[in-house]
């Protein structure tokens, strides 16, 4: 101990003198320190590890960092009295104090959306002392309800229309937050909830602050077009869906972009509509939603095959989730968003309220993409052509007096949950449902609005649950071997092949599959096993991959008839 003492006096006073004055210049990418392990100019508790870590020849343990932690003045470095103090510590005349990885600061709200009247916690950390603070909403102070330890909780004042959270101590600003109202009304179809409340679908943006670039946004998103309600009372106009129950058949589905889709077997009917009709030439989506598990399937460009389909691109939502699908992957739309989220429903019209933000697409758009997008479709690189996921809102001061009937309820949506834009498209198109019962003339009445209308929305501080959690795509199994309605002979050896890959990680293992009844199973590439002895009769061949982190997905089952023998 006294060897170590030593060592550490003398490695305090190479630099306790420039630490308690002015801090002398340093070159570029050098410390003035020579105990200064990171190299920012100034001796501290990250520094002291280091040097305990030399001491003791080993890992740091708890203890020493608990006696690491000699900034009394909390000042971010370490003085000739933080010495005096370490120095007692280390003699026993003092116990350590506790460890504080940082500043006093706000590390929670709880809830983050919430109504006038709800009662509000406030969670802090590293914490020196009794807990004196002050709270501010949208600039006015707030009185705080009571105060136990590391927690300040306050009740939401009846006016609060969402805004931002300050709390000061002092002079000190301990935190900032935002703090938006929730949702009580999320949308619901088939008794399925459109994603969770607090999904960024779902959350209103009236009390948001307007983004610093949005007149440069605005500038460049053809403002002088009006905007364009994409779907009328016509056969075959807006964006349809379909509901299935969980046991509708499961049925085999090929991707040309594989790469970045869900892959089969999907809950498609042979009937499912088509965006456009079924001979459209457009984008052609189609959306399932499985009432039962709740699941959502969109997929784009979708064409019949003689078994099952084939499409562009497929992704699947859990409806009860709020994550995200992989970084830089598109879903059937460019953004990597769910379309169903942001189509405006005629039946949530006629009902007189759109709880959700409205998809809309732009024809130029940029090389990027900001939160919930998770993928961008254009070469330019302008930073103020709109990226994918960008939100904007119809502006407050836009009179709705000359909207009736539907137009209202939509326009009354535009301002309160605004538009999020996810694909590429007419410039300012949002998109509806579709409907024989919607009234043209009322909708047409929304082209009165024009691109310099909105402004983008500064959404980026939005508190959503798991929040950049992302969706574990599921692993391929595909049989491609026996073919379906094969006959074998009984006693004869079958080969069943299985294509599997994962695009999010890897195969674990491959299970084959005799109707109910497994067969084996195959960990390595190619993921075979041969079926001896086959007996008479006719039955289901399938395959179950399971991926590293255990997510299933079972193929699409082949049929195969086993004859008797000489039959």
């Amino acid at each position: 101990m006294r060897q170590a003492m030593t060592i550490l006096v003398l490695f305090f006073l190479a630099f306790a003198a420039p630490s308690a004055g002015r801090t002398p210049a340093a070159a570029a990418g050098t410390s003035s320190y020579r105990g200064d392990v990171n190299e920012d100019g100034v001796l501290n508790v990250f520094d002291l590890l280091a040097l305990l870590r030399v001491i003791s020849h080993g890992p740091v343990s708890d203890r020493q960092r608990e006696i690491a932690n000699v900034d009394s003045s909390t000042d971010g470095r370490v003085t000739i009295f933080d010495l005096l103090a370490f120095l007692r510590v280390l003699s026993g005349k003092a116990e350590p104090e506790a460890i504080y990885w940082g500043p006093p600061n706000l590390a929670g709200v709880l809830p983050a959306q919430v109504l006038p009247g709800d009662t509000v916690e406030l969670a802090f950390q590293n914490l020196r002392g009794p807990l004196s603070c002050r709270l501010f909403l949208r600039g006015e102070e707030t009185a705080i309800l009571r105060v136990e330890e590391a927690s300040a909780w306050f009740v939401v004042p009846d006016s609060f229309p969402g805004g931002d959270l300050t709390v000061i101590a002092g002079s000190d600003t301990l935190g900032r937050s935002f703090l938006n109202l929730r949702n009580t009304r999320p949308p619901v179809i088939a008794g399925c909830r459109i994603f969770p409340a607090d999904n960024p679908w779902n959350q209103p943006v009236e009390a948001f602050p307007v983004h610093p670039n949005s007149d440069q946004y605005i500038e460049k998103m053809n403002k002088l077009m009006n905007l364009h309600p994409d779907m009328t009372s016509a056969a075959f106009s807006g964006m349809p869906y379909t509901v299935v129950a969980g046991n509708q058949p499961l049925v085999p589905i090929s991707f040309f972009y594989w790469y970045e889709s869900d892959p089969g077997p999907y809950p498609i009917p042979d009937d499912t509509p088509i965006e456009g009709g079924p001979d459209a030439e457009g984008d052609r989506h189609t959306l399932v939603l499985d009432s039962t598990n709740c699941l959502l399937y969109e997929v784009f460009n979708i064409f019949p095959e003689p078994i099952g389909w084939r499409s562009g691109g497929g992704a699947i939502f859990d409806l009860n989730s709020n994550a995200q699908r992989p970084d830089t992957w598109t879903s059937a739309d460019a953004a990597g968003l769910s379309i169903l989220a942001g189509v405006v429903q005629y039946a949530e019209v006629a009902a007189g309220e759109v709880n959700h933000a409205i998809r809309f697409t732009m024809d130029v758009s940029q090389r990027a993409y900001v939160y919930p997008a998770t993928h961008f479709a254009s070469p330019p690189t302008d930073p103020f052509l709109p990226p994918m996921g960008l939100r904007v809102r119809l502006k407050a001061d836009f009179s709705l007096a000359q909207f009736t009937g539907q137009a209202l309820v939509i326009a009354q949506a535009l301002k309160k949950y605004g538009m999020i834009m996810a694909d590429n498209g007419g410039d300012w198109y949002f998109t509806g449902g579709v409907s024989r019962r919607w009234n043209d003339n009322e909708l047409d009445k929304l082209k009165y609005i024009h691109g310099y209308n909105f402004e983008v929305v500064d959404a980026d501080r939005m508190v959503v649950r798991g929040r950049g959690e992302r969706f574990n795509i599921r692993p391929a199994a595909n049989v491609t071997s026996p073919r379906p309605d094969t006959t074998f002979t009984a006693g004869d050896s079958v080969k069943i092949a299985v294509e599997s890959y994962d695009n999010d990680g890897s195969v674990a293992r491959v299970e084959f599959f005799r109707d109910a009844v497994k067969l084996g199973e195959s960990t390595i590439e190619p993921y075979e096993y041969t079926w001896r002895e086959v007996p008479a009769g006719s039955c289901v061949i399938a395959a179950r991959a399971t991926d590293n982190l255990g997510k299933s997905n079972t193929s699409w089952g082949v049929r195969v008839t086993v004859s008797a023998d000489g039959l």
